[in-house]
């Protein structure tokens, strides 16, 4: 007989033989056999098989982190890279501004001076022509002043690094006083109250409030009074303050538009400006680690919104 495909395990062959008469005879014959599986069916194998996976899975786990940890690494250094350069940049832009616009003061105080004198002297003894031409060149003169004054207060953002606490009630009502004039002549109503006190460059932000006051006094809507509203309050660790007005409103489409530097909305015929405030005021807020928008509708005012984290003394700013 032939027994192929037997499981593993033991087995006894028993034996009896048969006696001629046909009986069979009472002892037997036993043979034990054992028979022992492939190694791939031993419980060893199997364990064995399984710490290899696991450690398999594990060595690609721990490899997986390791490359990824080694991107993450390459990015941020590549990150910080970027970063020091467009800050250097910066600096060297800010520089370059500020030296610019210092350069240009003196030969302009000497055009403006000399335009002054010409006017005073020959105004009604040359022909119509020449007193209107001497009329473009003084406003043109007084545009030019007003940009470079704007250009370096931009390129001086950022100069101080001393934080003072500051009473923002105090300096918004200073604010209100230097601009009493402005205020009186477009009988503009500003209110706020219970605002914070804050850790900050006063010089800065005195120019914040100041810009986002004189812009709202500036865009309102033509026969209706001028109605500023400024609240400050503690959110999730920051002070966001809210400066409100009824004036003409901003396009959606121009919400992040009017932070960038020189851009302007309307004409210099319709409003006077040099398109410089509001990306001063973009640059005082990042300056304090915050953040600045707008929210706006044409003819129905806007809301400029900005926070400024609550800073420590000793905290350092960096540009």
């Amino acid at each position: 007989a032939t027994y192929t495909n037997l499981d593993p395990g033991i087995y006894f062959f028993k034996v009896r033989s048969l006696k001629s008469q046909g009986e069979w005879f009472l002892n037997e014959a036993t043979i034990k056999l054992i028979i022992t599986p492939p190694f791939w069916k031993t419980w060893w194998f199997k364990l064995l098989a399984a710490v290899g996976v696991v450690l398999l899975a594990i060595a690609y786990y721990r490899f997986r982190i390791n490359s990824i940890k080694a991107q993450k690494t390459k990015l941020q250094l590549l990150v910080d890279e970027q970063t020091a350069q467009l800050l250097q940049k910066n600096r060297e832009l800010e520089q370059f501004a500020y030296v610019a616009s210092h350069d240009l003061q003196e030969p302009l105080r000497t055009t403006s001076s000399f335009v002054d004198l010409l006017q005073k002297d020959y105004k009604g003894k040359l022909d119509a022509k020449a007193d209107k031409y001497l009329t473009f060149i003084t406003q043109a003169t007084e545009r030019m002043k007003v940009l470079i004054h704007d250009l370096l207060e931009y390129s001086r953002i950022g100069r101080q690094k001393e934080l003072t606490p500051i009473d923002c009630n105090t300096l918004v009502q200073e604010i209100v006083a230097d601009l009493d004039v402005v205020i009186r002549e477009n009988n503009a109503l500003v209110t706020f109250q219970r605002l914070p006190v804050i850790n900050g460059y006063p010089t800065e932000m005195k120019q914040l409030f100041q810009n986002l006051i004189s812009n709202a006094i500036k865009f309102h809507k033509p026969g209706q009074p001028p109605e500023i509203t400024i609240s400050g309050t503690r959110e999730n660790g920051v002070w966001r303050f809210v400066c409100r007005d009824n004036g003409i409103g901003i396009p959606k489409e121009h919400w992040e538009r009017v932070f960038i530097i020189f851009q302007r909305l309307h004409t210099r015929s319709q409003y006077e400006g040099s398109g410089i405030g509001l990306a001063n005021c973009k640059k005082i807020v990042e300056l304090h680690g915050g953040t600045i928008w707008v929210e706006s509708l044409p003819g129905e005012g806007s809301v400029f919104h900005f926070t400024i984290p609550n800073l420590k003394l000793n905290e350092p700013q960096s540009n």
